[in-house]
């Protein structure tokens, strides 16, 4: 089904050099508007290494939806994605995201590491309000990765989406792949060039 998502979207082709070592959480006095993925709501935060390596990557679905035009003009989407694509697929919009990011976050969370034994759990998790306003949260894929499988990625000439392949226990949450999944066809609709 990854595979569907991926050819009907026609959308992931890999994030520019400018953004692979954008900081998330922009330390403070730094401009957020000069960091793209806070811009598009997207969050990163590493617990506590005492009590082991935990990276949370948090999406705010409608600033992400609202700033997909600035992320076909960065490349993370293509030209055929477009603000309707955005509202009637934004979990399949997030899912490719997700897809293309995943090996870039992880590569950044272990570069600095000196430590070989060193393994991290990752979460993505997607924040939409609901009818009433109030935060929903869906943990929408989880994957650890450890300082030997970095060691052994030929990062240059690695393609990602061999990434679900290497990583541990990579999961997608069904009810989220199976929103994306939907959405996908409608999508579809939106990037037709008859349009």
């Amino acid at each position: 089904m990854r595979v569907i998502v991926a050819l009907l979207t026609i959308a992931a082709i890999g994030l520019p050099k400018t953004l692979q070592a954008a900081d998330p959480n922009p330390q403070a006095g730094e401009d957020a508007g000069e960091n793209p993925l806070k811009k598009w709501g997207i969050e990163m935060s590493v617990g506590d290494p005492k009590k082991g390596c935990v990276v949370i990557v948090t999406i705010d679905q409608p600033t992400f939806v609202s700033a997909v035009p600035d992320m076909v003009t960065r490349q993370l989407f293509n030209s055929r994605v477009s603000e309707a694509t955005a509202v009637v697929a934004p979990d399949m919009l997030i899912r490719t995201a997700i897809e293309v990011m995943s090996p870039i976050v992880t590569k950044n969370v272990f570069a600095g590491s000196d430590s070989n034994n060193r393994e991290c759990s990752f979460k993505w998790v997607i924040i939409n309000p609901d009818e009433y306003g109030n935060d929903k949260t869906i943990d929408a894929v989880t994957y650890g990765f450890s300082k030997a499988i970095y060691n052994k990625v030929h990062w240059e000439r690695f393609n990602g989406d061999n990434f679900p392949k290497i990583a541990i226990k990579y999961h997608i949450n069904p009810a989220f792949a199976q929103q994306a999944n939907a959405e996908s066809f409608a999508a579809a609709g939106t990037m037709r060039s008859d349009h």
